[in-house]
């Protein structure tokens, strides 16, 4: 990352798609996270 800072923001996605939504929503629009790692199971997605 060439010497840059970052930061590490958990969200609960509640197990839900609405929660999972929401998550994606505050990370992108409201934190600025450029790189999202989501859950690993489809049930989310």
């Amino acid at each position: 990352m060439s010497g840059k800072r970052a930061s590490l923001i958990l969200e609960d996605t509640e197990s839900s798609n609405i929660g999972t939504i929401n998550a994606i929503h505050k990370l992108s629009a409201v934190d600025g996270a450029r790189i999202i790692l989501g859950p690993s199971w489809i049930g989310n997605f």
